[in-house]
């Protein structure tokens, strides 16, 4: 942070405060002119010594020496030695678009570091990395940007379903396994990132954010042949297709840094330019002579006008729409949690809305269908973009769902509605969940709440307010603290809300309790049937086998019939461990992700785990998945239910970034002779979806039989 334009002489005095603010902005501090006459020196004298203390008090304090950083580094290369077998690409224009989006967005020029071709080895990568953030202090915004070949490679660690880790390729990377020679070892693998990235995310603790974007192939089908395609980075090759070598990524920065948990380290927000297994062509946009990476390009124009207040998701959605304009047939995606805003923003926590895919003069649609519970008759309200508080008083238009899909609904539009609600939020102001009752008791004796408690219920036709034989119990007694109940003794009570109005108090029991148990309880008896999928999904009963200390446990799947009881039932008790199996009984292939519900209708997303995506969970015709998780079954007690959900498009189904008509997700990842990916679903209709469940309970030991 710099103070300038400090001019000082015998007969006045201007003190002029230009300060670079945190979100790119200027801010302009002028005091008015102290004149240093004789006569008035003392006045003068104290309205310094009061500019200097409100300087020392905090406010302005915090932005001359206090405010938070940002530090880029930029890596690219279009050049690699022409033995390394790589071919050229145009890597350093995306250095260029980006470096000026970041001054506009008030990165100091001393804090953005570049790194090109020669310079870009894989040890110039780490020794720069390592350099450059070490100054880094919490609450620091840090950007990470790669522009490059990629390439995938063995898994060195077990930790990859397909058994292949993505890797980015540096200058002194080459593209094929030599047996007696390169063997992969200047590969930078995704383990070996994270564990670079360990420190760095450290030092900026968890008020500081890491953003990283990624212009590079992670496929290993990517060609360059022909001369009508563009530039693709990337390679066909596999590194050590034979998968003979194992390495193991080299050591973090600090050895003690390994163990830290999530919530010492800043989150990692990571953008790519295509998915695991798609292609990434370099696009030459309108107007322009040169070839630049989609990402690349999209981020320049997007980012200079990121605002202040921006969530991340927004920021992918404004993203999307600038590489829409490519008609790319790539996927882009985004990790990270996307409800944070940008710059260490407040976060207000995270909203439940959906977004809008597309607009006609009839009709709108949002990415939510019956799936979600969002049925026909639902009422959906749009409001501006970052809104956490709907208030449907303040809407920008609201319509009722007339067609409900398994991911998509349509709200049929009247003629005052405005033309341009692409860039709304949606939240739900009327539920309608069919033909689902939940039963509610109001045991409260506080009128004001009660009468809040009520208003609230009245948003969802399927809350039925009783006074015997209720689903959910809502209790407060005379002075006692509100709790929340189910009929068999499931606490639901959520916390921390007595200091709030009973209006905030009955809002946050509507989101937080009544909603989400409803919404669960739908979805038990939700079913959704493609008749082209045949699957099956089993429950593996693990247990000990040999348990060394210091040592890993080793554990055997038992027969699943020692858990089946006399009457059928499928019962677990407390502490039990479980695999799962899932295998492709049908013709189709499908991508798929496990919920679990518990008895007391909480929801827990099982697949895809922390950490990975939905595209790694993928059945072709014939094949077989023993999934590598292993949980521990608990509390709370009684039936539980896994259901799985089997799509043919690598969607997920709780955070579905990827999406607009212009954006189209790739086909399943069936190699072929072709270039590129080949679709094994071409003789099956588009879209569809399948959903099974399993059944099953938990009881406490004690309960044993």
């Amino acid at each position: 942070m710099r103070v300038g334009n400090f001019r000082c002489s015998a007969q006045n005095t201007l003190i002029s405060f230009t300060l670079k603010y945190t979100y790119g902005r200027y801010i302009h501090i002028l005091t008015d002119f102290l004149f240093l006459r004789k006569e008035d020196s003392e006045a003068s004298m104290k309205r310094i010594l009061l500019i200097i203390f409100l300087l020392h008090l905090g406010g302005i304090k915090q932005l001359i020496g206090q405010t938070n950083r940002k530090v880029a580094l930029l890596i690219g290369i279009s050049h690699y030695p022409p033995a390394s077998g790589w071919q050229s690409i145009h890597a350093e224009n995306d250095l260029k678009v980006i470096q000026e989006a970041l001054l506009i967005q008030g990165f100091s020029p001393d804090q953005i570091k570049i790194l090109r071709n020669q310079d870009a080895t894989k040890e110039g990568i780490k020794r720069t990395i390592k350099s450059h953030f070490s100054s880094l202090r919490p609450g620091d915004f840090a950007y990470l940007h790669f522009s490059g070949h990629g390439q995938q490679i063995p898994d060195q660690n077990g930790d990859e379903l397909d058994q292949l880790d993505e890797a980015l390729v540096p200058f002194d990377a080459l593209e094929s396994y030599e047996k007696n020679g390169y063997q992969g070892e200047n590969h930078l693998l995704d383990d070996e990132l994270a564990l670079w990235l360990a420190p760095i995310r450290k030092r900026l603790g968890s008020k500081g954010q890491l953003l990283i974007t990624l212009d590079a192939c992670h496929s290993g089908t990517a060609t360059r042949d022909g001369a009508d395609l563009p530039p693709a980075r990337g390679s066909k090759i596999i590194m050590a297709a034979d998968q003979t070598f194992k390495r193991k990524p080299e050591n973090n920065f600090l050895a003690n840094d390994t163990d830290l948990s999530d919530a010492d380290l800043a989150p990692i927000f990571l953008f790519t330019a295509t998915s695991q297994k798609g292609l990434n062509y370099e696009v030459k946009p309108n107007g322009q002579e040169l070839y630049y990476g989609p990402l690349s390009y999209a981020f320049s124009k997007t980012f200079p006008g990121v605002k202040e207040k921006i969530t991340y998701e927004d920021f992918y959605d404004q993203l999307l729409k600038e590489l829409s304009i490519f008609h790319m047939n790539q996927s882009p995606s985004a990790e990270g949690p996307m409800h944070h805003f940008v710059f260490q923003g407040k976060l207000n926590g995270k909203p439940g809305h959906y977004k809008v895919l597309h607009q006609n003069k009839k009709y709108v649609r949002i990415n939510a269908g019956s799936f979600a519970g969002v049925l026909p008759n639902t009422k959906i309200g749009f409001y501006p973009p970052n809104t956490f508080v709907p208030q449907p008083e303040k809407n920008i238009y609201s319509g009722i769902v007339t067609n409900s899909q398994l991911l998509y609904s349509d709200i049929l539009l009247n003629e005052t509605a405005p033309d341009n609600l692409d860039n709304t939020w949606a939240f739900i102001e009327y539920l309608n969940l069919g033909d689902l009752k939940v039963t509610i008791k109001l045991d409260v004796d506080n009128k004001q709440l009660r009468e809040q408690l009520q208003e609230k219920l009245s948003v969802v036709s399927n809350f039925i307010e009783v006074q015997k034989n209720a689903d959910i119990i809502i209790q407060q007694k005379g002075v006692q603290e509100l709790q929340i109940y189910t009929a068999k003794d499931q606490q639901l009570t959520t916390k921390n809300i007595a200091h709030l109005s009973f209006k905030e108090q009955a809002q946050q029991i509507l989101d937080k309790v009544l909603l989400p148990y409803a919404q669960a309880a739908y979805l038990r008896q939700f079913q959704f049937q493609d008749r082209f999928v045949d699957l099956k999904m089993e429950i593996l009963p693990q247990v000990v086998i040999d348990n060394i200390e210091h040592q890993k446990t080793k554990y055997k799947t038992i027969d699943i019939s020692t858990k089946r009881q006399a009457n059928g039932k499928l019962v677990f008790t407390s502490g039990d461990k479980i695999k799962l199996k899932v295998s492709n009984l049908g013709k189709k292939a499908f991508y798929f992700s496990i919920f679990d519900i518990q008895p007391d209708n909480k929801v827990n997303l099982l697949i895809p785990g922390k950490h990975r995506s939905v595209e790694e969970y993928y059945l072709k015709p014939g094949e077989t998945l023993v999934l590598p998780h292993r949980w521990t079954l608990s509390a709370p007690y009684g039936q539980e239910l896994f259901k799985l959900i089997a799509l043919d498009q690598p969607i997920n189904i709780l955070q579905p970034y990827t999406r607009g008509e212009n954006i189209k997700l790739p086909p399943p990842p069936f190699k072929g002779n072709a270039r590129g990916e080949v679709n094994n679903n071409n003789n099956y209709p588009p879209n569809s979806a399948h959903v099974t469940s399993l059944v099953f309970f938990i009881q406490a030991k004690q309960n044993a039989q």
